[in-house]
């Protein structure tokens, strides 16, 4: 189920005091004949029970029933994956909420140790939703802290003045509640309740005007109004001497869509306020990073990191941000695909708030503020490793670069046909040197081969088709390509 199902469940005690104080009130949206306070009750609650009876006890209902597929719109989630902006395997960060953005809470943790753990099978499918908020800065929340869900409540939003309040079964018991109990209520009963004066004018008069002058629309963030992180294997974050040792980071997968543009073009988020731009830079909910590190100090040893893949943004092994000192000693990487869904028209099309799918193995991206060393004492860092990196851009070798990789890389993969290949080194620079001798992003690129047939036998990785963009590992056999789902116990047709 979606996180709605979530808010509905827990709306329940509240309900049935509803019912019982007010049940035979009317209330009279815009456009709708009057219900009574019960109807619209009895109404979310049904929706409710629909769905669990139909997920819980595979209970079918006839689909030409328009209140079957109004609960199947607000609380069904196909994909059965996560539906928030974030989600993680493991979260450590300093004193306070890490809802927060990234970095805010940096301060009183310390001594963190991860031996020999396992953290695989993060699976995302963030829905964006939209933070509302009044010229005045008031941001719209329900009961929950939980936002109005603009795109499925409004007729439309490209013409603000002519939009029309449509509602669903939560949406419109929030309404009531706003009616009824504002004020009289106690806080504890609509705690975080808040709703504009236009937005009201519009709910129950059909009068856009005031609300179309208070319109202020900001995106990448989810149905809990919290600022959207992607897809995240392990978050350091504000944590001192932390240790990660003899383990492995998996099977970390977005497969979120870009960021709506509906809110206009945007370099940083405004969600919470406190969004680092170096850290949280345009749309952050598909994002997919194996181990993320910022404002922290420890070491990593002997870490794998594989299957980290984005659909539609950027995907990093690990990705180490300001304010950082981090010892590093036998990482590997290995199969980070970011924008694994997007064709080359889709990335053409890209405008802010979303950026460039990138893919990089390790990437040092608060170079100016954080050291990446290595704790045994080779200056390459060979034993950073990253094969097979595929992504419309990829991190620079640059050591003045602001997105530098870390490390060795084999195999790292530009799917970007702009890309220009040096014949003789097969190394793809992304630009030249300008007149003032700035160097852009380094990158490297190498043929990969669709299938086995000129390939030495044993474990290969091969990209069947471009379009699809997924570098998969297979079996070679005198020029024969076997697929084992062992390898690739992840891979959706």
């Amino acid at each position: 189920v979606l996180g709605r199902y979530t808010h509905a469940r827990s709306l329940l005690p509240r309900l049935r005091d509803l019912a019982d104080n007010y049940g035979e009130e009317k209330i009279q949206f815009a456009a709708r004949p009057a219900s009574t306070v019960q109807s619209l009750i009895d109404r979310l609650v049904s929706q409710m029970d629909m769905v669990y009876h139909h997920v819980m006890d595979s209970r079918e209902y006839n689909e030409h029933d328009s209140e079957w597929q109004a609960a199947l719109k607000l609380f069904l989630n196909p994909s059965g994956a996560l539906d928030g902006g974030s989600a993680y395997g493991a979260v450590f960060s300093g004193e306070g909420s890490a809802t927060s953005a990234i970095g805010h809470n940096v301060e009183n943790t310390a001594d963190v140790t991860l031996s020999n753990v396992e953290i695989q099978g993060i699976y995302a499918n963030p829905l964006e939703k939209f933070k509302l908020v009044d010229n005045a800065g008031n941001a719209v929340r329900f009961i929950f802290g939980d936002t109005i869900d603009c795109s499925a409540v409004f007729d439309q939003m490209s013409d603000v003045s002519k939009t029309k309040y449509i509602g669903d079964a939560y949406t419109d018991v929030m309404f009531a509640v706003d009616k009824l109990l504002m004020v009289e209520a106690s806080s504890t009963y609509v705690n975080t309740l808040s709703i504009s004066d236009g937005l009201r004018a519009l709910v129950f008069d059909n009068d856009a005007s005031e609300f179309a002058q208070q319109f202020n629309l900001y995106g990448s963030t989810d149905i809990q109004l919290q600022s959207s992180k992607g897809a995240i294997g392990v978050r350091i974050d504000g944590v001192q001497n932390f240790k990660i040792e003899q383990s492995s980071i998996h099977s970390v997968e977005n497969w979120g869509l870009r960021g709506s543009t509906l809110p206009g073009p945007y370099e940083v988020p405004q969600i919470t306020g406190s969004e680092l731009p170096n850290v949280q830079y345009g749309y952050t909910g598909n994002r997919a990073q194996g181990l993320m590190v910022v404002s922290a100090q420890g070491t990593v040893n002997n870490l794998d990191v594989y299957d980290i893949t984005s659909n539609s943004g950027s995907a990093h092994g690990v990705i180490v941000y300001d304010d950082c000192n981090v010892g590093v000693t036998n990482v590997r990487t290995r199969n980070i695909q970011a924008g694994s869904a997007m064709t080359p028209w889709n990335v053409d099309t890209l405008t802010l708030p979303n950026y460039t799918p990138m893919a990089c193995s390790v990437e040092l991206r608060g170079a100016a503020s954080s050291t990446v060393y290595s704790t045994v004492d080779r200056d390459d860092l060979g034993d950073v490793s990253g094969h097979f990196i595929v992504g419309y851009d990829l991190c620079s070798e640059d050591e003045d670069a602001s997105n530098r990789r870390v490390g060795q890389c084999q195999w790292c993969y530009n799917r970007n046909p702009d890309a220009d290949v040096d014949e003789d080194s097969e190394v793809v620079m992304a630009r030249p040197k300008d007149e003032d001798g700035n160097v852009a992003a380094v990158r490297h690129q190498i043929e990969i081969a669709s299938d086995c047939s000129n390939l030495e036998d044993g474990l290969q990785y091969i990209l069947p088709d471009e379009q699809i963009g997924s570098v998969i590992p297979v079996i070679c056999d005198n020029g024969w390509t076997m697929l084992n789902a062992a390898l690739t116990p992840n891979l959706v047709d």
